[in-house]
């Protein structure tokens, strides 16, 4: 009697835990299934993750394009500002120039100036 006691609670104990369903067809020939509650609760949570997921993917890739766009931006920022100062580069190399041209002309003429003024003393000393 224990035996058949014990063989009940364990077959009523694995039938709690198997997974079952109940197929239908009506009139129309489609194959209707029934579930139980649990089973739809997973179902609708698995599609909303799922949903979730495919939102968050689309999210994703419109940052992507969005940051591959200020990247694009920011090389051609990065171009100009290379351009311009290639450009202050060369004009700085231009008055650089310029301003040793007036350095040596000052010299020159200081230099001319000098010799000048030692000629007049000579020329009134003697």
């Amino acid at each position: 009697m224990r035996q058949k006691s014990i063989l009940i609670v364990t077959l009523l104990l694995l039938t709690k835990l198997a997974y079952s369903q109940t197929v239908l067809i009506d009139n129309s020939g489609d194959t209707l299934v029934t579930i139980t509650l649990p089973q739809m609760d997973r179902i609708y949570v698995e599609l909303l993750q799922k949903d979730s997921l495919s939102e968050q993917a689309i999210l994703s890739h419109a940052k992507e394009v969005l940051l591959y766009q200020v990247i694009d931006s920011a090389k051609k920022d990065i171009e100009f500002l290379e351009t311009l100062v290639y450009a202050i580069d060369s004009e700085n190399l231009g008055l650089h120039l310029e301003n040793e041209k007036q350095k040596t002309q000052i010299r020159t003429n200081r230099t001319i100036s000098f010799i000048s003024l030692v000629t007049l003393f000579l020329f009134i000393a003697l």
